[in-house]
């Protein structure tokens, strides 16, 4: 009987204990129910707001393809209107271009033609400057021929110069004193007044011994008479100005000492 008893507790104790565990287990069953069931609540909330989400985004997919279509559709009727005027523009370029190889063959033949007129320039200028080189040889020759008949010219005027003084003279030494002064005298108190005595023989040498022929002598005589006589620049300058003034009757300007020194300074090499 005690033994009885023994084992009687025995399985109570084991009984309270399964009855134990069986609660612990009944309570986390409970539990893991309770967290299923929020889980299952929270996937039904995210599955409503996936499928408004969703709705709404086919509807604004969806109003966009409506929006593209219709668009397209625009295009569709732009393009079909288009379509003439595209074909006139490439009428229009086609043209266009045949106007661009017209245009392109004319500046050929105008470069052609203005290469044509460039060899025909050069053609022209080498035969002016021929008949340039040609009439300049004939322009010095005439010069030349020129220069010698002014030289002669001057030559017979010196001595038609020099046969009238000499008949002035022989005049005058009938009706003046016996003694006939020197006929180069009055040239040489001319060139003294304007203090060129030193010039007094080329003057002599070349025939220049009196006035008269001073006044009657041509510009290019008296000009090879100062180059004759190889004077500084002043003094040719000065002589030029006197023998004008000459030629004219008009008083020389006789120059000072401090006068005749500047010209002299002033037309030295």
């Amino acid at each position: 009987t005690e033994s009885q008893m023994a084992a009687a507790q025995r399985d109570a104790a084991a009984t309270r204990d399964s009855e134990a565990r069986l609660k612990l287990v009944v309570d986390a069953i409970e539990a893991e129910k309770s967290r299923l069931e929020g889980r299952l609540e929270q996937v039904e909330k995210d599955k409503s707001q996936s499928q408004t989400m969703m709705a709404g985004e086919v509807k604004r997919l969806t109003t966009k393809v409506v929006t593209a279509l219709d668009e397209n559709s625009v295009l569709r009727q732009q393009l079909a209107q288009l379509r003439p005027e595209v074909s006139a523009a490439q009428r229009v370029q086609s043209v266009l271009q045949q106007e661009l190889a017209a245009t392109e063959a004319e500046r050929a033949a105008f470069e052609n033609k203005a290469l044509d007129a460039e060899q025909a320039k050069v053609q022209s200028e080498r035969l002016v400057q021929r008949e340039v080189a040609s009439l300049t040889q004939k322009f010095v020759a005439v010069s030349n021929e020129n220069a010698e008949l002014r030289q002669q010219l001057t030559k017979l005027e010196d001595r038609m110069a020099v046969t009238e003084l000499m008949n002035l003279s022989s005049e005058g030494t009938k009706l003046s004193s016996p003694e006939p002064v020197k006929q180069s005298e009055p040239v040489k108190q001319w060139l003294a007044e304007l203090q060129l005595e030193q010039y007094l023989p080329t003057f002599v040498e070349q025939g220049y011994d009196c006035m008269t022929i001073l006044r009657n002598a041509d510009t290019a005589a008296f000009l090879d008479l100062i180059i004759d006589c190889g004077m500084p620049q002043g003094h040719a300058k000065f002589l030029w100005r006197q023998w004008q003034l000459l030629k004219s009757g008009q008083p020389s300007e006789a120059l000072g000492e401090g006068e005749h020194e500047r010209v002299t300074a002033s037309g030295s090499p």
